[in-house]
């Protein structure tokens, strides 16, 4: 992704409310507020979502940094 873009999304994309952000002297401050939706999404997918058996690693996935032979 190009820092462009990233800037983009980041300027356009908002998931919380900024004039409900808990003041920073406040026992309830969040240093996470504005991520804090997308963080707590993650953790409903992790208790909903069990890997089986039939499960796949592509090659893309991680770096190699050998050399293939069949160029």
């Amino acid at each position: 992704m190009t820092l462009k873009r990233f800037k983009k999304l980041e300027k356009y994309l908002h998931t919380n409310d900024e004039e409900e952000r808990p003041d920073q002297q406040s026992a309830d401050f969040d240093i996470l507020y504005k991520a804090r939706p997308a963080l707590d999404l993650m953790d409903k997918f992790k208790q909903a979502y069990v890997p089986g058996c039939e499960l796949a690693v592509d090659k893309a996935m991680f770096g190699f940094k050998g050399r293939f032979f069949l160029k």
